[in-house]
């Protein structure tokens, strides 16, 4: 591979996109990252209303690809949320958040040709507004979808669950949690909903009934689940990160309390990752903050570079040890660990 950088120091590797918010007006960027573990330098970032792109050699040369079937739909939104499939680095997931083509879309090819996977009467049943998309880890067909607008015109959404990679769904009702929420795999029937104003909630028989599990919520614009060697979870919070050492059913606030909040935590086995992060601009330049996966209570500034936004997602390449961040107006970033 190329060299991915000088160990320990954060590389801007932005696709050939525009950060200006006023071009395309209300850009805010560089949205999700996503990768596969079987190719992880094929990287796929969704932008504000300019598509996805895709690098196959770890952000040293960026293309655009959603130019076939479909793929014009891509470029009329955001596409906040994206998910690889662990499996096949060919097959991915997206949404056109605020689009014309709302709803799930699905490339099986790389990211050229896309299909809707909603049927229209499911669009219009429930919503077409898609907020995020997450695979099992330990099931590449098992998806879990959740939204940004309520359900038929309500204040509350609720899920959508699909068992065979979207070809059908069972749908997930409501609860007094609101819209605009990320759902996540804890295990294949064990899942955690982050809202942006409802707490968090946890389900342990795959959505037939919910406790409300924190009081605290996530930072709007993007939610990540990290789940360290030591078997502790982590997710973006309102104003610090959630930590829980016990499968989700509690938790508790770690790592320095900023007023932008936190989108994305990641880690490489030995050390976590995070920075405060705010929809499109945040309020003050940060570092990254670490802690060793073995802790995960102190965190310390990682370096002397600032960013004037932090990760609303990032990956890991456990084969090449490198992190990939993407910063919103700040673009995308690389990090060759050296661990």
């Amino acid at each position: 591979m190329a060299d991915a950088g000088t160990v320990g120091v954060w590389v801007n590797i932005t696709p050939p996109v525009s950060l200006d918010f006023n071009s395309p007006k209300d850009n805010y960027g560089t949205q999700t990252i996503g990768s596969s573990p079987v190719a992880p330098r094929t990287l796929y970032v969704g932008t504000c209303y300019q598509g996805i792109w895709k690098s196959t050699d770890g952000g040293d040369h960026w293309t655009k690809v959603n130019t076939g079937t479909n793929g014009s739909n891509l470029d009329t939104g955001r596409n906040w949320s994206l998910a690889v499939d662990p499996t096949n680095p060919d097959v991915v997931y997206t949404v056109s958040g605020y689009g014309a083509g709302q709803g799930l879309w699905k490339s099986s090819n790389g990211g050229k040709d896309w299909a809707q996977v909603f049927s229209q009467s499911e669009l219009q049943s429930y919503t077409a507004d898609v907020y995020s998309v997450t695979i099992d880890p330990a099931d590449h067909l098992h998806l879990l979808v959740a939204f940004h607008s309520g359900f038929n015109f309500m204040p509350d959404a609720g899920l959508a669950e699909s068992k065979n990679g979207g070809q059908s769904w069972t749908w997930i009702a409501p609860q007094p949690w609101g819209a605009g929420h990320y759902a996540f795999f804890i295990t294949s029937t064990t899942w955690l909903v982050t809202t942006q104003g409802a707490g968090l909630w946890r389900t342990t028989n795959s959505g037939t009934s919910w406790t409300k599990v924190s009081a605290d919520s996530m930072q709007h614009g993007g939610n990540q689940l990290y789940r360290s060697k030591t078997g502790a979870l982590y997710v973006g919070g309102l104003h610090q990160l959630q930590r829980s050492t016990d499968q989700g059913e509690h938790w508790s606030q770690v790592g320095p309390v900023t007023a932008d909040g936190y989108n994305a935590v990641v880690g490489d086995g030995t050390v976590l990752y995070a920075q405060p992060a705010n929809t499109g601009a945040a309020q003050q330049k940060n570092t990254y903050f670490t802690s060793a996966e073995t802790d995960g209570l102190t965190w310390v500034a990682f370096n002397q570079q600032q960013f004037t936004d932090g990760p609303m997602a990032m990956v890991f390449d456990a084969q090449n040890r490198v992190v990939y961040s993407s910063n919103w107006g700040a673009g995308v970033w690389r990090l060759a660990t050296g661990h």
